[in-house]
């Protein structure tokens, strides 16, 4: 069961990462939490991978006080591997790719295509029980204290995120927008269809 799981695991960060790559590529901003990580790139340089990890490594502690629990250090594996998927698929498979030509509908259909993934991509690797990156930990945290709704602590969330990447001149459009509206009931409805599917297989193989 946990070669099942460690695939499962891998196979929902990298639909993730491809969803993530696709969005910014689509040039119509880009998701509310790479928006911020842009922002700061644009601000300070280096990677928006190195970004995602940096800012991921502090969300740990923050997760902690909303958990009220010690900071532990297994979200570091995934905050790690996730970073590295982040660099490897934008700046790496789909670094020639680019939609600067394409139809106004056509680069929607792809942002629209990536979101969908992005969001069942952090579905799936959420369900099989490994440790989360502090990112996915911090709307189950708010979640939680708060006795939130998922889709709730994660559109709060995303207007932080939007806000804070206006600031940094990260690149918020439309498709910004689109994320900060639709984002958490997305993640919602795959994580309700993820665990059912999870639920069936882990019996089946039982």
């Amino acid at each position: 069961m946990f070669y099942v799981k460690s695939i499962a695991y891998l196979l929902g960060m990298n639909i993730c990462f491809i969803g993530a790559a696709l969005m910014v590529k689509a040039n119509l901003g880009t998701g509310t939490w790479t928006a911020f990580f842009a922002g700061l790139e644009h601000q300070f340089g280096l990677t928006i991978g190195f970004w995602y990890g940096f800012i991921q490594f502090i969300l740990i502690f923050v997760n902690a006080w909303l958990f009220k629990r010690k900071p532990s250090l297994s979200p570091v594996l995934p905050l790690v591997l996730e970073a590295l998927l982040f660099d490897f698929w934008l700046e790496i498979v789909f670094q020639s790719f680019t939609m600067g030509g394409h139809l106004f509908i056509e680069k929607v259909a792809v942002f629209v295509l990536g979101l969908a993934l992005t969001s069942l991509g952090v579905a799936i690797y959420m369900t099989v029980g490994f440790p989360n990156a502090p990112r996915d930990d911090l709307f189950l945290a708010i979640s939680q204290r708060f006795h939130k709704s998922i889709r709730f602590a994660q559109t709060s969330i995303s207007f932080v995120a939007t806000s804070s990447a206006l600031l940094l001149g990260g690149p918020v459009f439309i498709g910004t927008f689109i994320s900060l509206c639709f984002y958490g009931q997305l993640i919602q409805f795959w994580t309700l269809l993820s665990s059912k599917t999870w639920r069936k297989l882990s019996h089946t193989l039982a």
